[in-house]
């Protein structure tokens, strides 16, 4: 990602102190310190008998004994009965098991889990379903389809679709006890903690009455010297049908493909009747010609079988079905934040648990910087989470395992987790696994900056999950000596340009990340002319490792390097994409120099100002000072200076089809680099990068060559034991195929 706020010249003078940025003294070190599965961290043993059993049921009751016979009958009841036994004898040896009986468990609040509701090592608080038992916590309301009625003709008056206006249903939300309706404006931006009530119908996130229904409308717009409003173009026929509207939404990028906003009209929206425009309140964005606009909730753009629109004054809810509403269910998103809030937990486990018609997370606590709460051993396992407004699942751990979930039909993303002793310094590992997840279908609300797996601190695995169908990255890496690994990712980055379905960027203190055996594929053009990358390390980045992975179909760059130093891309298969195999630029001294060279820069504020001494040795080497005594021309480069992309080595990789030869030219940012591009065909970068680092033993096969590329009914990919690339690179390492997630 970009900063336009950054010098665009290289030139200025640094008489401060910086550190000459390097790799760890050994990536096979890093690697094999965070790719170790964490030790026993009191989630439960194969051989572990639980010292106590609480069984709740739907039909059970408050006071009931907890037995099988006599089970409670909430979340809630079983918190409670667990501190009984806490108060009383302490945590039994082998800990104590919560069984859900089979049935929907109603859900109007959260349920906050701390201290006094823990476990111990080798003994947690496990929260199950009974074996064989389908056990569903249900944020939702669900609506009686024989509730559903034909729309009043005065309200009909406003459909503008001939079909939709005969088939029109209206159902009363308040009637159907619903006990949310609140018209709240729940924050400009996707990083709240409460999201907007939704319809479900059959599992499946309804789609609010919207212009258009397809690709948002490209437009551009204005400020004025009159207010502080940015003005976005419409159709001025759209203009006339809308201008009466109340309850409308705008969603869409108002100035770069990868910022997006939600604004609800009112505080934040609101027709402009001078300009015949949308525009979007007090805010500071600049409209481009990359602007684009969704407008939903409105009822005359009811126009497709499935659409729906809520009228927030008379809370009734207009549904244009798609078949017989008696053939479907309903359910209409309540319960206003999380299922289960951790506030210092510790050693609690929830397992074969569905989740569901949420508008928050089904866990979560606070994550920031001065509100978070150090949960430690707080497991998810064979949970499927669906029809969330947020992201499945959100909260901050050490020593956690989310593994063998499904999570699916998120308005945001799916695994958020955040852990360490520091959120600004990454110096304990967190020993956090993510793996063996099918995660699909996120960011159907929030499209940008929504990821299956979004991790921050040190120390993760990321392994084995299935991910696809996203508007924005898969994965994205805040930390350091991270391992992503057996990952199968497809079908993302569907909606945004500039961006990976792996990314990491700005900032140099993510040393000693790993990135290796992941399977990336089908990532085809967006609607706008947007063409992602399989592997994107931004702005900077450094001192990673990218090794055996495969990236195919993609339209953009095979793996992208943003002037890092330090990087070692080797034994990659690159097929087919439609950027080049791998490349290199020199942004460091280009926009990103105010970034790089001024310690006052964003490269140096978050390392200078959150980390001691030691800690930025941990990730610098040599460890010393590096002293510019002079500003440096743009015609003289050294390989120590930070913006410099140095030290990186691209070797041993393999191309086959994609382009092979292109000249940079990147005038968006004042740089023009045309005609220096260097290229063996796979490889292609700025000279310095090849100056100061490593590139040999790359081999680019043009489009057509049979290379024993095998192709599987299954989905995977795997090169033949003949295939030529083990001859033509006799150190070419086998890439373990049968190991990725499928």
């Amino acid at each position: 990602m970009k900063n336009r706020n950054s010098l665009k010249t290289f030139a200025g003078r640094c008489a401060d102190a910086v550190l000459s940025l390097a790799l760890l003294a050994s990536f096979a070190a890093a690697a094999g310190s965070c790719s170790a599965v964490p030790e026993e961290n009191g989630g439960e043993e194969e051989t572990r008998v639980p010292g106590a059993v609480i069984y709740v049921s739907p039909d059970g009751d408050r006071d009931g004994e907890g037995t099988k016979e006599s089970p409670l009958s909430s979340l809630e009841d079983a918190r409670d009965r667990v501190r009984k036994i806490k108060d009383e004898q302490g945590i039994p040896e082998g800990g104590i098991d919560v069984v859900f009986l089979e049935g929907v468990y109603k859900f109007k609040d959260t349920v906050v889990l701390g201290t006094d509701d823990s476990g111990r090592d080798g003994s947690p608080v496990v929260y199950r379903a009974d074996e064989g038992a389908k056990v569903v916590f249900d944020g939702g309301v669900d609506l009686d389809p024989a509730n559903f009625r034909p729309a009043s003709d005065e309200f009909k008056k406003r459909i503008a679709d001939p079909a939709a206006r005969e088939a029109l249903l209206e159902i009363d939300l308040k009637a159907e006890g619903c006990f949310d309706l609140e018209d709240g404006e729940y924050g400009r931006y996707w990083g709240t903690e409460t999201y907007r009530q939704e319809l479900y119908v059959d599992s499946e996130r309804a789609k609010l009455a919207q212009w258009p229904n397809g690709s948002a409308y490209q437009t551009s717009g204005f400020r004025t010297d009159e207010d502080n409003d940015a003005y976005y173009y419409i159709p001025e026929e759209k203009y006339e049908l809308w201008k009466n509207d109340t309850h409308f939404w705008y969603y869409g990028c108002p100035e770069i493909d990868w910022d997006m906003l939600r604004a609800y009209q009112g505080k934040y929206l609101r027709i402009d009747d001078k300009y015949k425009a949308l525009a979007i309140i007090d805010c500071n964005f600049v409209p481009s010609k990359n602007s684009t606009v969704w407008v939903q909730n409105i009822p005359e753009e009811i126009d497709e079988p499935g659409e729906y629109y809520w009228d927030t004054d008379t809370d009734m809810l207009y549904y244009y079905p798609k078949k017989d509403v008696n053939d479907s269910t309903f359910s209409f998103s309540q319960l206003p934040r999380e299922f289960i809030r951790l506030e210092s937990a510790e050693n609690i486990v929830f397992d074969g648990i569905v989740f569901e018609n949420g508008r928050g997370s089904a866990v979560f606590s606070p994550t920031g910087d001065k509100t978070h709460t150090d949960n430690r051993a707080v497991s998810v396992r064979n949970c499927t989470i669906r029809c969330m407004g947020a992201y499945a699942l959100w909260y901050f751990a050490t020593e956690s395992e989310i593994t063998g979930n499904s999570l699916y039909e998120l308005g945001c993303g799916g695994v958020c987790l955040r852990g360490g002793d520091n959120y600004n310094e990454h110096t304990v590992h967190t020993r956090n696994v993510i793996s063996d997840n099918v995660i699909h279908d996120f960011g159907q609300t929030y499209k940008i900056d929504q990821q299956a797996v979004r991790t921050t601190g040190t120390g993760f695995t990321v392994s084995h999950n299935l991910i696809y169908n996203a508007p924005h990255s898969a994965i994205i890496i805040f930390g350091a000596e991270t391992v992503i690994e057996y990952n199968q990712i497809h079908d993302v980055c569907r909606e945004t340009s500039d961006a990976g379905a792996i990314y990491s960027g700005r900032t140099w203190a993510y040393a000693g990340t790993v990135i290796r055996y992941n399977y990336i594929h089908s990532m085809p053009e967006t609607d706008h002319g947007g063409c992602p990358c399989g592997i994107y390390l931004d702005d900077m980045v450094s001192s990673f490792s990218v090794y055996g992975n495969i990236v195919s179909e993609v339209s953009g760059n095979g793996i992208t390097l943003g002037s890092g130093k330090y990087d070692r891309i080797e034994n990659n298969l690159i097929v087919n994409c439609g950027g080049v195999p791998i490349s290199n630029d020199e942004r460091g001294i280009g926009f990103g120099t105010n970034s790089t060279l001024f310690r006052s820069g964003a490269m140096w504020t978050g390392i200078l100002e959150s980390h001691s001494y030691d800690v930025i040795s941990r990730y610098t080497f040599p460890q010393n000072l590096l002293i510019v005594e002079n500003s440096l021309p743009s015609s003289i480069y050294r390989p120590d200076d930070p913006g410099i992309c140095s030290y990186t080595t691209a070797r041993g990789n393999v191309a086959l089809g994609c382009i092979s030869d292109r000249r940079w030219e990147d005038s968006d940012y004042g740089n023009k680099y045309t005609d220096t591009i260097t290229t063996d065909g796979v490889f292609t970068s700025v000279p310095m990068s090849r100056l100061y680092g490593t590139v040999e033993g790359n081999v680019y096969y043009p489009e057509g060559t049979d290379i024993g590329l095998v192709l599987s009914d299954d989905g995977s990919v795997s090169l033949s034991d003949g295939s030529r690339v083990y001859r033509d690179i006799p150190g070419f390492d086998r890439i373990p195929f049968d190991r990725i997630a499928k």
